[in-house]
């Protein structure tokens, strides 16, 4: 009895620990299909970490990511081609990728992010497509802590996912 009680109080609190993210906010402009190429404005690395210790002894980690990396990952995925600088030539077929990082929230089981990724035209720099996505770090094993980066990464691929999933 004492050991199904235990194991229902450590349910009870793992579970009372999960986050719930809200689903991505998106709009698409149905022009996005007539796209072949991206320029990422460029964004600077995000690293997050944890360091414990005490007077003996202290250890750590931390991980990276770079924003505009991931997106290009996807984006190359995809099919598109991404553009070191935009050029005349495709300026027409080219969408030009911005995102913004808001404010965060760090738990001790949970790192919380939200992002917001824009696509405008080249061109005209109309806005063709938009979302707003959170992510969180869960702990990959049982004593790690999540990091910021983690976050973004999720949060990153949660706003893509919403808009090439989206029906327009």
């Amino acid at each position: 009895m004492k050991k199904i009680l235990s194991l229902l109080l450590i349910s009870c609190c793992i579970s009372s620990c999960s986050v719930q993210l809200m689903a991505p906010t998106v709009s698409v402009h149905p022009s996005i299909a007539k796209y072949k190429y991206a320029y990422i404005i460029p964004t600077n690395t995000i690293t997050g970490g944890y360091i414990s210790g005490d007077s003996n002894s202290t250890s750590g980690y931390t991980k990276s990511t770079n924003p505009a990396n991931v997106i290009a990952g996807v984006l190359m995925e995809k099919g598109y081609t991404i553009l070191p600088e935009i050029q005349e030539r495709f300026k027409e077929n080219t969408i030009v990728v911005t995102f913004g990082e808001l404010p965060t929230a760090t738990g001790f089981t949970v790192a919380k992010s939200e992002v917001i990724i824009q696509f405008r035209d080249a061109n005209t720099s109309e806005l063709i497509a938009s979302a707003k996505a959170e992510g969180t770090s869960k702990n990959e094993w049982s004593f790690s802590h999540p990091t910021e980066a983690d976050g973004i990464k999720e949060a990153i691929l949660r706003a893509l996912n919403a808009i090439f999933t989206h029906p327009y």
